[in-house]
Formats: structure tokens, sequence, C-alpha cells
């Protein structure tokens, strides 16, 4: 079950296949695979329980390639694999018309979709954004689970649907972002985990 979805939006996403095979990616798309790699990988496997997705696009036509954890099959945390699947998804991505979406047959989805759909359909909890501020997440400034925004240009317009929106600071990339709502929900979990092991008596001590 996914329960953190990070969603990047990028200016532009060029995959071009000749870049992407001579490993000399552009700055957008070093960017995307660094997103892709610390949001999903960990030393030891994959994280299940998140998504991220990457898109370009107006919002109410937004071009949208996921990666799902709990989906992915046959991708590798390097930067070469990860800009391979970006390009076969924006390859895919030209054949579909408005909300339509495809699944790949290695785990990626694929959509053309608007801004309120987009984040309707992602896991409960609120829409968390990336904002202006310091770059340190403070206990209790957010949910551990939800839809969690990073707009790089920083023209999407404010969501006007149902769902309840916290800022969040903003560092300056959104790699960085994403490493910080990951080791801030995996140091929150390790400590609940540490607190229902530890007897009673112990534990107040």
């Amino acid at each position: 079950m996914i329960r953190r979805h990070f969603v990047v939006a990028f200016r532009k996403l060029e995959a071009d296949q000749t870049r992407v095979s001579s490993g000399s990616n552009s700055p957008e798309m070093v960017t995307a695979c660094r997103c892709v790699n610390v949001s999903l990988f960990l030393s030891d496997g994959i994280r299940k329980d998140v998504q991220t997705s990457l898109l370009v696009g107006d919002e109410t036509d937004l071009h949208v390639i996921s990666f799902p954890g709990d989906k992915m099959k046959r991708v590798s945390p390097d930067e070469r694999s990860i800009s391979f699947f970006i390009m076969k998804g924006a390859e895919a991505l030209k054949g579909i018309g408005r909300g339509t979406t495809r699944v790949l047959d290695n785990g990626i989805t694929v959509s053309r979709t608007d801004l309120i759909h987009l984040f309707e359909q992602g896991p409960p909890g609120a829409i968390q954004v990336a904002a202006a501020g310091p770059d340190m997440l403070s206990d209790g400034g957010m949910f551990q689970t939800g839809i969690f925004v990073y707009d790089i240009r920083g023209t999407m317009s404010q969501y006007s649907g149902t769902r309840p929106v916290v800022l969040l600071p903003r560092p300056p990339n959104p790699e960085r972002f994403i490493l910080d709502v990951n080791l801030y929900c995996d140091g929150t979990e390790q400590n609940q985990e540490e607190t229902s092991i530890t007897p009673p008596r112990e534990r107040y001590q």
C-alpha cells in the first residue's frame, strides 16, 4: 500500500535516447533520476510504500510518469537505469490521450490527467507542499502519509480540491526534500517501534 506519494513538477524533462545511452543527461534528467533514487531505494531493497511521480505540462493536461515502489520491476538505483525507464515512460506518453492511464510491463505508470484528479487519486492524507522557509523538518510539522509536492517551476496554482494543504520547508532541490521527508518518517516509525516493544515499567524510567 502506497503511504507517501512524491510529486515533482518540472518545466521540461527531455528524454533523448542518445544522451541517455551515453550517460550525458540534461540537468533536469539528472534531478529526476536522483528523485527516484532517494525516494524508492534502500541499501537492501526498495520502498514498497512510496511512489514518485515526475510531471510536466499545464495543470489541466499533465504528462505524468510514476514509479510505484510496490510495482517496479527490473530497475536499479543507478542513473542510467532510471533515465532509461523515464525515457520509456516519455515514449509511452506520446501515444495516449487525456484522461488515460497506462501501466508498462516494467511497473511504471504513465498518465495524462489534471492536477485535481492527480491529487484526489493519491494515498489518503494531506497535500504537503514544499514552500519557502527553513530547510529543516521539525517534530509535528508534517504527516507521514499523503502527497508531497515539490514544484520546480513555481507556477502551479493553489490546489482547490477537497484535501487539506500543509506547507513544509523548501530545501534548494527536490531530491533533498524527498530525502528529508523519508528520513523524518523513518525516524518517527523507528521511535514508534521502539516505544511499542519497551515494557511499560522501563519506558517511563
